[in-house]
């Protein structure tokens, strides 16, 4: 599996292909015509010299520059990495907090967000600057990668894979951990002037904002958490238990709209391939090839259906056709999410290993996973795989534990959410009592994406709330969150008509 905590780079590159190139065209005209074009108007800022225009480099709206942190920062003096940072100033009257943008993965990279960020967050950048960083060993910023340190290898192989990766790249590995990233964004900041912060974390984001606020809370001036999870909350361990539900979540709403019950059955479908592996196991125990294979299968159904709204309502037609004719009967483009992109093997992140190693959420106790669910051979493999590397790769502790803050903070969670769902954050007022959960109906992983209405647009009141929410600085209103998730109902993608008989 390639899986980055919740979904990683993989399901975040599909979020992009899904989107139709005239919709990313336009998002970005209109933030460069944002940006240029009100810029006149509002006296400029002063900024560090060494930050210049982004376009003629990543091409992305607003300046960027390259900073240089410690590596090891209980040894300022030592070797230095680069965390690179794009900024882009607010277009109207400028407030004194920026907003922070803090990408997924571990390992996703803010460059290809922030086109969807510009319009976004439009509301936000009118008095907002908006700050995006490229967390440290990620792309940008000193990346380092290994092949062969993925799942589905021998023992021995993987041990072989790690020790051949480390005799190149040294144990620098070690220091690339979600506590040392959030160190770096308070360096970030302090560099750029800036006393007070907000937060805007998606995914593995809400890990790293929450850990931030756990060292530097007195930094926060508000934060925006979309689908993540506490830091001592087992996501992987829990997520055979929390795909199931997405799953049969799906699988009811197929069966109370009549015309998906009436072509579809994506539960007994489900329970007919996945019975077909248990055949082969069963004719062969020993083969570990076919373990693979079921886990493989769950994982790709958990990332690349029941992670978005606008695949999950494609799941009953194509299990429809796994079960009965099989992979290549399948439209080509959804066949190539069961093959491996290449032929070349996998590079893996070291940051991404480091963490998964490190932090909380990360474990994976294999006597806990839910064994009623037909999820769980993807997280079996998971424990498997960490068993194997974790005692070998070189990591700093990671990071876990309660925070406990009276800054504002909003939770946006999806109820289809496969691996983050609001049940994750539920114990969050307990120590965090300026914090409203919202659970957002019919939404699965990233709330604000424009997953819905057929993968064109976000709800407007989502956008215009967590505008509302920056802006004030104040605790969430429940009841304006109330009347915006009453109406989110005709924003779910519906089922695809079955083909004609």
């Amino acid at each position: 599996m390639a899986r980055g905590r919740r979904y990683g780079e993989l399901a975040r590159r599909r979020a992009y292909r899904h989107r139709t190139a005239g919709l990313v065209a336009v998002v970005v005209f209109l933030a460069v015509g944002l940006v240029s074009g009100c810029s006149t108007q509002v006296t400029p800022r002063k900024f560090p010299a060494a930050f210049v225009p982004c376009a003629g480099v990543t091409g992305t709206p607003g300046l960027c520059q390259s900073i240089q942190v410690p590596l090891d920062w209980s040894n300022p003096s030592g070797p230095a990495s680069a965390v690179w940072v794009t900024l882009v100033p607010a277009t109207g009257s400028p407030a004194p907090d920026p907003m922070f943008y803090i990408s997924g993965g571990p390992g996703a990279s803010p460059e290809q967000d922030i086109p969807w960020a510009m319009g976004a967050f439009k509301l936000i950048n009118e008095h907002h600057d908006l700050v995006f960083i490229y967390q440290r060993g990620t792309f940008r910023s000193d990346p380092e990668s290994c092949p062969g340190l993925t799942e589905g290898l021998a023992t021995a192989a993987l041990r072989a894979n790690v020790q051949t990766c480390l005799s190149e790249v040294g144990t620098n590995a070690r220091y690339f951990t979600t506590a040392e990233a959030a160190r770096d964004i308070d360096y970030v900041r302090a560099q750029l002037g800036y006393q007070k912060i907000d937060l805007y974390g998606v995914s593995y984001g809400v890990t790293l904002g929450l850990a931030y606020i756990q060292r530097y809370g007195s930094h926060v001036r508000s934060a925006v958490f979309d689908s993540g999870s506490l830091l001592d909350t087992p996501v992987w361990q829990e997520a055979p238990l929390h795909a199931q539900q997405a799953f049969d979540l799906l699988a009811h709403r197929c069966q109370s709209t009549p015309a998906c019950a009436k072509s579809y059955n994506p539960a007994a479908d489900l329970a007919t391939i996945l019975a077909r592996v248990k055949a082969q196991l069963k004719a062969d125990p020993t083969s570990a090839s076919a373990k693979e294979a079921a886990a493989a299968f769950l994982d790709i159904i958990d990332d690349s259906y029941l992670a978005e709204s606008t695949t999950s309502v494609l799941l009953p037609a194509d299990l429809h056709v796994l079960a009965r004719s099989g992979l290549s009967a399948l439209p080509a483009n959804r066949r190539s999410w069961f093959s491996s992109p290449s032929s070349s093997p996998q590079q893996t992140l070291l940051m991404q290993l480091s963490i998964e190693c490190g932090d909380a959420w990360a474990a994976i106790n294999p006597k806990a996973i839910d064994t009623n669910s037909l999820f769980a051979p993807m997280m079996v493999s998971r424990s498997a795989f960490e068993d194997t590397l974790c005692p070998l790769w070189p990591h700093n502790p990671g990071v876990s534990g309660t925070v406990r803050t009276s800054d504002p903070i909003l939770f946006l969670n999806g109820t289809a959410d496969p691996t983050d769902p609001p049940a994750n954050v539920a114990a969050a007022r307990a120590t965090m009592p300026n914090a409203l959960l919202i659970s957002v109906p019919g939404s699965a992983h990233w709330v604000l994406n424009p997953s819905w209405n057929g993968g064109t647009q976000t709800p407007p009141c989502l956008l215009t709330n967590v505008a509302k929410f920056i802006d004030s600085g104040q605790p969430a209103s429940p009841s304006s969150w109330a009347a915006c998730t009453a109406t989110l109902t005709k924003y779910v993608p519906a089922f695809p008509a079955a083909p004609e008989p």
